[in-house]
């Protein structure tokens, strides 16, 4: 009876593998279709010309812009390979979207088991959002995964507590905020998250030490970084309000249905995912009662979606003397990995 059980969990796992390998290759797929069509536009202008430069030059000249460094230095090694096609250059976002995939798989497997890890991938397959900014020559793609890894490893640094856990989760949040400073909502969000672990800890302090350690770890490596560039940072705002409403129809627009135009024309297909994103969620937090870890998991994804609202509509808030960016959502496109690990799981709680 063993063996048959321990033969049946090995055909279980040979498939899951299978399917997540088919999967990926689709994603894959997605994203390299006709990926090298269109002309490179004024940002991914700017992107290449970065990345053309030596290190040292692409931290000078970027220490003058408004984002950081570490996506154009990754960009000038991968050029080294690609050469200077629009399929060559735009193929590292292809890349990066890819591995996407495959960390929202891991994130939603820790979360709530395969299913919910392969429901989630998925999602973000079919996420016509996270295919646009998978084949441009940004930073965003980069984002995304570094956004999807930091929260899986916070996890299991969370349950397991191991140097190595702790060591890639400083290391994930450090490259994220070195890849776009509107990166930080991600570990805000772990944070918040977080206390439910100090809470429920038998020993809250220790725990507090460790976890502190690791936050101002990620904080002085990132200080290195704003002490050289905070003071050629752009103070000059081209930024045009924009109302809460439509803002909130904009950001959930595109992460419904991926396209940021004409909100009016796409709300008959907005509504029903809004209505069954809200039902799954209710059956989540109404199961969370009992169990702290889900309500743990479940306030680190509304926190890394709702905490960026807030920050992305605050920033392009037009402001004397401070940099304020035209509002595009194309900034909120970090935390589609989030979006549908929450749908997946909640779909498949809310079927039960």
């Amino acid at each position: 009876m063993a063996s048959k059980s321990g033969r049946l969990s090995s055909d279980s796992s040979l498939a899951i593998t299978f399917l997540l390998a088919t999967l990926l290759l689709f994603a894959f797929a997605l994203r390299v279709y006709r990926l090298g069509d269109s002309s490179v536009w004024w940002d991914e202008g700017m992107s290449v010309w970065h990345a053309r430069q030596s290190l040292a030059d692409i931290a000078r000249q970027i220490s003058n812009n408004v984002h950081p460094p570490l996506y154009f230095w990754l960009l000038h090694g991968w050029l080294g390979g690609s050469g200077d096609s629009e399929f060559g250059l735009r193929a590292f976002s292809t890349f990066l979207g890819t591995l996407t995939v495959a960390a929202t798989y891991l994130l939603g497997r820790t979360v709530a088991g395969p299913k919910v890890g392969f429901l989630a991938a998925l999602f973000l397959t079919l996420s016509r959002f996270h295919i646009i900014w998978s084949q441009e020559i940004r930073f965003y793609a980069l984002a995304t995964l570094l956004a999807v890894l930091g929260a899986w490893l916070a996890m299991r640094v969370w349950d397991r507590g191991r140097l190595l856990d702790y060591a890639l989760y400083i290391a994930a949040m450090t490259a994220g905020l070195y890849t776009q400073y509107l990166f930080f909502p991600v570990p805000v969000a772990i944070n918040i998250a977080w206390l439910w672990v100090f809470w429920r800890s038998e020993r809250r302090w220790p725990e507090l030490f460790k976890w502190g350690a690791a936050q101002l770890a990620i904080l002085l490596i990132l200080a290195v970084w704003l002490q050289y560039a905070l003071s050629g940072f752009l103070t000059n705002s081209s930024a045009t309000p924009v109302s809460v409403l439509d803002f909130l129809k904009i950001y959930w627009t595109v992460l419904a249905v991926g396209i940021p135009l004409r909100v009016e024309q796409y709300a008959p297909y907005v509504l029903p995912v809004l209505f069954i994103f809200l039902a799954a969620l209710a059956a989540l937090i109404w199961q969370a009662r009992r169990d702290w870890r889900m309500a743990r998991n479940i306030t680190l994804f509304l926190a890394g979606l709702l905490i960026p609202i807030a920050v992305v509509f605050y920033v392009t808030i037009p402001k004397a003397g401070a940099y304020a960016p035209p509002f595009s959502p194309r900034y909120l496109v970090i935390f589609t990995g989030y979006y549908s690990v929450l749908l997946a799981w909640g779909i498949l709680r809310l079927g039960r």
